[in-house]
């Protein structure tokens, strides 16, 4: 590709990318391109991962700041309460900077710069809004004060269980793996 187009100042076409793994590849990859990269279907990602000998899952997050990553299987994650919106500590309000659509502060009403003061009377931060939510929203709607501009405003929020959007891999136990697949995830993390 630089080669090509890089170093000759040429925009590479819209089936560029395509055509050059398929010459190095020396077979057809428009079957996968349909699917990875014009398609609109979830990707297969634990058939792929399962057949280089790693562990897929999708799950709640703990918290704002899980990111997922490498775990043990055997870790149950139980599932909390959201707003479906990101939030950041400003002094001493939290502020809202993106309502997510569909998301319990988007129906309530809520929309990004609207500062937090309270959830079911209690001042929020970032550190206590998922204790706040589990203790308060469990049984319906919470009420959230907030700031729009200057104006204090009231919100009945229905807090919702968070989406399994964090992802976990994890190394699948040798003894449960065929020669192939300790083989390629040996090549693929570059083992020995």
């Amino acid at each position: 590709l630089w080669t090509e187009y890089g170093k000759t100042g040429r925009g590479v076409p819209e089936d560029g990318i395509r055509r050059a793994a398929e010459k190095l590849l020396g077979e057809s990859l428009a079957d996968f391109f349909a699917l990875a990269v014009e398609g609109t279907d979830e990707l297969p990602l634990a058939e792929w991962l399962e057949y280089l000998g790693i562990g897929y899952r999708l799950r709640p997050a703990r918290n704002a700041g899980d990111e997922g990553g490498y775990c043990e299987k055997s870790e149950v994650i139980q599932s909390r309460l959201v707003l479906g919106a990101r939030l950041v500590q400003k002094g001493d309000f939290v502020e809202l900077t993106h309502a997510l659509k569909g998301g319990a502060a988007q129906q309530a009403g809520l929309s990004a710069g609207d500062r937090f003061i309270s959830v079911a009377g209690l001042q929020v931060t970032t550190e206590n809004i998922d204790d706040l939510l589990a203790r308060y929203g469990r049984d319906g709607a919470v009420e959230v004060l907030a700031f729009r501009r200057d104006e204090l405003m009231r919100f009945q929020v229905e807090p919702r269980p968070a989406p399994a959007d964090t992802c976990d891999l994890w190394l699948l136990p040798k003894e449960n793996c065929s020669p192939g697949q300790l083989r390629r995830r040996a090549q693929w993390l570059k083992q020995q």
